[in-house]
């Protein structure tokens, strides 16, 4: 049962994410998560990351800011680069690293907790920075995209894909919550304790909005698009989601 308090009021950055980790991303919701694997394209994943990422030679260390439960760090690691991956969650970082080792892939990977809107890294030491539906969850998305920013070393690429939560109708919201009690073993409303307090603390930046805000950070030739279904997770599980969710690339490099 959801602990999340219930009020009106706009709650402070660090309560959102006291919330998100303990509430959100704890160890049943972590395993919930790592359920969705099941449904998930991992081809399409892999593709567009090895598109992104492209003349990066093998053995480079990619920092990913939110690992979560590790389906992209996989992805990376079995791509040859070195993954030192960040999480707020040290739950979903335990799955991760079972993950990881279950593939095989521990050896090229290293897990820390670590907060995306101030994260533990020097400045310009990572060659590249990989992130995936991390800024939607986050009360101060500005600082974490300066962050990317700043740890990215000159010449160094952010691949930053997040996303736009879309209208569902009556017959798309059922179709979902039968999924995600099928998958991930959850009751229908489990959500609403949370989101109830968390939404209005959280900006949740469209594509534009972060374009601006990397380009006054310094990062050039930033761009984004939307991304199709067969690019990321698949028709299938987007269809089976509810199609609730439109998720959105932007990429830049840091220049020399």
């Amino acid at each position: 049962m959801s602990t999340c308090p219930r009020t009106t009021a706009v709650p402070e950055a660090a309560e959102i994410k006291t919330i998100m980790r303990d509430e959100r991303w704890n160890a049943r919701h972590a395993k919930a998560y790592n359920r969705y694997r099941l449904l998930s394209s991992k081809g399409g994943w892999a593709r567009l990351l090895a598109r992104e990422l492209a003349g990066l030679p093998a053995g480079t260390e990619v920092l990913e800011v939110g690992s979560g439960t590790g389906f992209i760090s996989e992805i990376l690691a079995g791509s040859g680069f070195n993954v030192w991956g960040m999480d707020l969650s040290p739950d979903m970082l335990a799955v991760a690293r079972s993950n990881l080792e279950a593939a095989g892939l521990a050896g090229r990977a290293r897990f820390t907790v670590g907060d995306a809107e101030a994260l533990d890294a020097p400045d310009g030491q990572a060659r590249a920075v990989v992130s995936r539906w991390v800024l939607w969850t986050l009360p101060r998305p500005r600082l974490a995209l300066q962050e990317m920013v700043r740890v990215l070393a000159p010449g160094g690429k952010l691949v930053l894909i997040d996303g736009q939560h879309l209208p569902m109708g009556r017959l798309a919201r059922i179709r979902a919550a039968l999924v995600d009690m099928v998958v991930a073993g959850r009751l229908p409303g489990w959500r609403r304790p949370c989101y109830t307090r968390l939404t209005p603390g959280l900006p949740r930046l469209d594509a534009p909005a972060v374009v601006d805000i990397l380009r006054e950070a310094g990062l050039a030739g930033v761009s984004y698009r939307r991304l199709t279904a067969e690019e990321s997770d698949g028709a299938v599980k987007s269809w089976l989601m509810g199609s609730g969710w439109q998720s959105y690339l932007v990429t830049g490099v840091k220049p020399q």
